[in-house]
């Protein structure tokens, strides 16, 4: 048995959790700080998903930040079961009716719950916020908690990878994790532990549980009946679960953007649900931040018991309304077609480390990149993400943790689809979330069996966003990486959802260096632990090794930017006939790795960031050139086209305005010359909203050019406003 070694006794201090509230109720305390824990076996879980254990050389006992991801807090790469156990002092008197809830807001994976030494609940899921009535175990004084955390190894081989049995999707099984994918090491990094916060709160007589805000809109209609088309109306419905500690009469109040309504309750048990409707007249509306604004209204809920409030909850929301068009691809927010300028998210492994200050950085990184879409790649995220994302006006499509394949039975079927309804609850009132996905690459089995199953139970949850059964195959495109080169984006292959796109790339130098040390050759076992694909690297992409790292680091970057720049642009011009949306892989590390990403975990930013953040300008020009070598001697005039110095140029607005009085300059820079060497007034009117070929561009250069590398810089003005600017590498021989 272990012998706990030492006790800290917390005396909790209550802070109320919902804005204006006069009689402080929902009362909270936090039961975050330094716990005590004890390993108690290292644990395999075996097929039929029984679980072995072996209890001997274990850890030693020692103490731990709560809330902290174990393997970073003093159990590096430890799977098993792990007690953590603390004492606190409970000073507050009940009154009749009053229940107290012990609150865990994420722990990772397997849970079971002692108070006072008698067994409280279990859990099983890592990302879910989870709570228990602990009323009848809670002592007023000293109380003593105790939770079992096993977070067990899937055997290799039996179980792990093809036979998967805990939820976890890139958590437990990704290239892009420590220890890649290879069977004796793809389960490192564990990103168990009670992750995020643990609280007790304090509910008198009566309480809420779920509650979903769904905002519909519809035309405002004119007293003859016909539409006015100065704004759209909305029906905001509230639906709300309400608990009661004993059958009687309630009061429930909800008030948003001005609109309340009431709703009366003669419980005759101690639980129902209740349908409010807050009708809105003109309301703002929530836009990505390229279309509008991301505004957010607060609904204000005020449950009441003869005359007395008894619970509160503020909830932010917006009122939006979201379409997907499978066939084509195309998303229509509020009605309004617009294309999704995406890119993949997994910002984090171990969940407790995402700061508000890294969000906050991310969101910038994603805002200067001109990013107005996430994908939520294959794991699920802290709230505080989504909360970010809906104030910076970014959508988010939200993966469900499935990856590759699992065991086929039908228990984990069972356990897939109550997650999946608790992923869709825990975050429904967020609207940059616009579509659930309910597996990625899945297996034949999954498409035709499981996938379709947890489709219709995510359908059934929300009727607001569309459900897809997967992320398919076909949605991801590698070319120049795992096959063939990445010209042959040239015909955009794919669609209408490209989903991944992208290539590796080596992070900085000093980042690298510090993974890999300074010994050249490179140790290429110790580069594939850090997720680095030798054969893609130098037999598919053919990446220059170079002589030393900074060579290679420079040529692994400049390809990784050389395929987003091409691929990027070519997808982009085929905006609503091929494509509808764009997802480039990946943004940033979820750990120092060598990855797809443009942004390394240390969030410095990589060439290829800076060549997505330049393809993905709202407003983008570009030219096909008839060659990147261009000699001296064969110029033409700047108004004739064709010959050995021009370009066809192409012009993408996905802003909602059309384009008047614009020009596009040419400029060639490098060498130390900056020289105008071709320009274009009054181009045609360049619609909303559209992809525009805007003709010929004839290039002059000047007469004391000297032969070498250049860039040609495009710029699309109005007046002196740069609205654009693009680049293109050529180089002038003699």
């Amino acid at each position: 048995m272990y012998r706990r070694l030492t006790w800290v006794i917390v005396f909790l201090t209550a802070v109320s959790t919902a804005a204006g509230q006069s009689n402080g109720y929902p009362k909270r305390w936090s039961l975050n700080g330094t716990w005590d824990y004890a390993p108690l076996a290292r644990t395999t879980l075996k097929p039929g998903g029984a679980i072995a254990e072996d209890k001997s050389n274990l850890p030693a006992p020692g103490r731990m930040a709560v809330p902290s991801n174990w393997h970073l807090s003093g159990l590096p790469n430890f799977n098993g079961r792990v007690r953590f156990e603390r004492d606190f002092d409970f000073a507050e008197k009940l009154g009749t009716g009053d229940r107290v809830f012990l609150i865990f807001h994420g722990v990772d994976y397997f849970t079971e719950v002692v108070l006072n030494e008698m067994p409280v609940g279990s859990h099983e899921g890592y990302f879910q916020a989870f709570e228990y009535d602990v009323t009848p175990f809670l002592k007023r004084g000293r109380n003593h908690l105790a939770v079992t955390v096993d977070a067990p190894l899937e055997e290799p081989g039996t179980v792990w990878p093809d036979h998967k049995r805990m939820i976890k999707g890139v958590f437990s099984h990704w290239d892009c994790k420590p220890g890649n994918v290879y069977k004796a090491t793809g389960q490192d990094g564990t990103s168990a532990g009670i992750w995020n916060d643990v609280d007790l709160e304090l509910r008198r007589v009566a309480w809420l549980g779920n509650v979903k805000i769904q905002p519909v809109l519809h035309e405002r209609k004119l007293a003859t009946g016909k539409s006015d088309d100065s704004g759209l109306d909305a029906n905001v419905f509230v639906t709300a679960e309400v608990h009661a500690a004993r059958p009687g009469k309630y009061l429930l109040n909800a008030e948003a953007g001005g609109a309340r309504a009431t709703a009366a309750l003669d419980m005759t048990t101690t639980e129902a649900t209740v349908v409010l409707l807050l009708p809105m007249e003109r309301p703002r509306l929530w836009w990505t931040w390229d279309l509008g604004e991301p505004f957010l209204y607060t609904c204000k809920l005020d449950l009441r018991a003869e005359g007395t409030r008894v619970y509160a909850r503020d909830i932010p929301f917006g009122v939006r309304s979201i379409e997907l068009d499978e066939k084509t691809g195309d998303w229509r927010l509020n009605g309004v077609r617009f294309f999704i300028r995406g890119t993949n998210i997994v910002p984090e492994l171990w969940l407790s480390q995402y700061a508000p200050e890294k969000i906050a950085q991310d969101i910038k990184l994603l805002r200067e990149a001109h990013i107005n879409g996430v994908r939520v790649c294959v794991h699920v995220n802290r709230q505080e993400l989504y909360d970010a994302l809906d104030r910076a006006g970014i959508v988010a499509w939200q993966d469900f943790p499935l990856q590759w394949d699992y065991t086929h039975i039908q228990e984990f079927m069972t356990e897939a689809a109550q997650q999946l309804r608790d992923m869709i609850r825990q975050f429904y009132n967020h609207p940059s979330i616009i579509t659930w996905v309910c597996q990625n690459e899945s297996t034949e089995y999954n498409v035709n069996v499981l996938d379709p199953l947890l489709a219709r139970v995510g359908a059934q949850e929300d009727s607001s966003r569309p459900v897809r059964p997967t992320s398919v195959f076909a949605e991801h495109h590698y070319e120049g990486w795992y096959s063939g080169d990445y010209h042959n984006y040239l015909s955009t292959p794919g669609g209408p959802i490209i989903s991944e796109l992208g290539a590796q790339a080596l992070p900085s130098l000093p980042e690298t260096r510090e993974m890999f040390g300074d010994a050249w050759p490179p140790d290429w076992q110790k580069m594939a632990y850090h997720d680095f694909q030798y054969e893609q690297t130098f037999h598919v992409a053919k990446v220059p090794m170079g002589s030393n790292w900074a060579e290679f680091v420079a040529n692994s970057q400049k390809y990784q930017a050389d395929l987003l720049k091409f691929a990027i642009e070519h997808y982009r011009r085929a905006k609503y006939k091929k494509v509808g949306s764009f997802f480039q892989f990946l943004f940033g590390d979820c750990w120092p790795s060598v990855t797809w990403s443009v942004v390394s975990y240390a969030r410095r930013p990589k060439p290829g960031y800076f060549a997505v953040q330049r393809a993905y300008q709202p407003v983008l020009v570009g030219a096909d050139l008839e060659k990147t070598v261009w000699s001296k001697g064969k110029n033409l005039p700047a108004d004739v086209a064709g010959g050995e110095a021009s370009a066809s140029l192409w012009v993408v607005n996905d802003e909602h305005r059309a384009l008047e009085g614009v020009i596009c300059e040419a400029w060639l820079r490098g060498n130390g010359q900056d020289a105008l060497v071709g320009s274009r007034n009054e181009l045609a009117v360049i619609p909303a909203d559209s992809v525009a070929e805007i003709g010929w561009l004839g290039f002059k250069l000047p007469t004391d050019i000297a032969p070498g590398p250049y860039e040609l810089v495009l710029r699309l003005k109005q007046g002196e406003h740069v609205l654009s600017e693009n680049t293109y590498a050529l180089t002038v021989v003699e």
